[in-house]
C-alpha cells in the first residue's frame, strides 16, 4: 500500500469535516485536530491511506482550493430556480442567518458572537428548529467558498449516505466492551488489538448462536473498529489511557502566570526533599533526608542562592 506523507499541520477533510494533523504518536497513531471543535482524537496511518483511497480523505492546500472545488460541486450547475421547491426553501432560511451575521460582521465567529444572532432571526422567521452556532459557521464558510453563492447553502440530501447504523445491537455492545476493556486502561493497546477481541467475542457469540439455531453475527471490518474509536471523548480516553496528570497536561488549559518586567521584582523559592540519606562518617548509620532550599529570580532565572538542611522533619 502506498505511504502517505503524514506531517503536523497539514489540513484534510475527513469524512466532510477539517482538521490539521497534531503529531505523531508513540503509539503509531496520528493524532488529529478538529478546526471546528478544537477536540482531539486518533487514527492510525493506515486507516487514513484507506480512507483516502476510499474517497473519504482529502488534502487541503494552504488557499483551501480543495474545500472550494467541494462547495462548487453544490448544483452549482443547476438554475435556482429548477430546484425543488423544499430546497429552496431551507436555503433561503439558511440565507437568512447567514446574511444577518455578515451584515453584523462580528470579529470572531464563535459561540458568543453566533448565538444571538441565531436567537434574533429565528423569532423574526419563526424557526422552530433553529441552527447551531457550529452548523452556522459550516454555512458561513461554504457560503463563502462559493463566492457568496445561495445554492452553496442548498442541502445535499443525496450526498448524506445512509446515517443508521447496520451494525447488529449485539455486535455494538460487543464493540463497545472490547474499547473499555481492551483500550481504555493503561495498558495503551491499540485498535488492532480491540478488533482481535471483538473478533474472539463474536466466534464465541457464534458457537452459542448457533447451538440455539440462530444466525449468526458477522465479524464487522476494521475500519468499524477505528470509526468507533475516533467518536470517543479525547481527554477521558487521555485519562483512562495515560492517567489523569499527564491528560491534564494534554488538554487542561494553560494560563500564563506572573511576568515580572525587571531583575528582583519577583523571586520564587522552591523546598525540595531530596532523594538521598545523609549517613554519619563514623557509624555509617543513617542520620536522615537532607531538604534543598533555593531561590530563583523569576526574571533573569539567577539562582539567587540556596541552602541545604538536614533536619529530619
Amino acid at each position: 500500500m502506498t505511504r502517505i506523507q503524514l506531517k503536523k499541520g497539514l489540513r484534510l477533510l475527513l469524512q466532510g469535516r477539517e482538521y490539521t494533523i497534531e503529531q505523531r504518536l508513540p503509539t503509531g497513531e496520528i493524532q488529529l485536530r478538529n478546526l471546528l471543535t478544537s477536540t482531539c482524537s486518533n487514527l492510525k496511518e493506515v486507516v487514513l491511506t484507506q480512507l483516502l483511497f476510499q474517497g473519504e480523505l482529502q488534502f487541503l492546500g494552504e488557499d483551501s482550493e480543495t474545500v472550494k472545488q467541494q462547495n462548487d460541486k453544490r448544483y452549482s450547475s443547476t438554475d435556482f430556480t429548477e430546484l425543488p421547491p423544499a430546497l429552496r426553501e431551507e436555503a433561503k432560511r439558511r440565507y437568512s442567518y447567514v446574511s444577518r451575521v455578515l451584515s453584523s460582521t462580528p470579529n470572531k465567529r464563535t459561540a458568543t458572537t453566533l448565538e444571538p444572532i441565531i436567537s434574533l432571526v429565528s423569532r423574526e422567521i419563526k424557526d422552530s428548529k433553529p441552527p447551531s452556532w457550529l452548523t452556522l459557521y459550516r454555512w458561513l464558510k461554504n457560503y463563502s467558498s462559493s463566492g457568496e453563492d445561495i445554492r452553496s447553502l442548498v442541502p445535499l440530501h443525496s450526498a448524506k449516505g445512509n446515517r443508521q447504523s447496520r451494525l447488529n445491537p449485539e455486535v455494538r455492545q460487543i464493540i463497545k466492551n472490547a474499547i473499555d476493556q481492551v483500550y481504555l486502561n493503561t495498558t495503551q493497546a491499540e485498535g488492532m488489538d480491540v478488533y482481535d477481541r471483538v473478533i474472539i467475542e463474536i466466534n464465541q457469540s457464534n458457537r452459542l448462536r448457533s447451538t440455539l439455531g440462530q444466525e449468526k453475527l458477522e465479524i464487522p471490518s476494521q475500519m468499524t473498529i477505528y470509526r468507533a474509536i475516533a467518536q470517543l471523548d479525547p481527554h477521558q480516553t487521555a485519562i483512562a489511557r495515560y492517567g489523569r496528570r499527564i491528560a491534564g497536561s494534554m488538554y487542561d488549559p494553560v494560563k500564563l502566570g506572573p511576568r515580572p518586567s525587571r531583575p528582583l521584582e519577583r523571586v520564587e523559592i522552591d523546598h525540595t526533599k531530596l532523594p538521598l540519606f545523609v549517613v554519619d562518617t563514623e557509624t555509617r548509620l543513617p542520620i536522615g533526608t537532607p531538604w534543598l532550599t533555593s531561590a530563583i529570580d523569576k526574571y533573569s532565572g539567577v539562582n539567587l542562592g540556596y541552602y541545604a538542611s538536614a533536619r529530619t522533619s
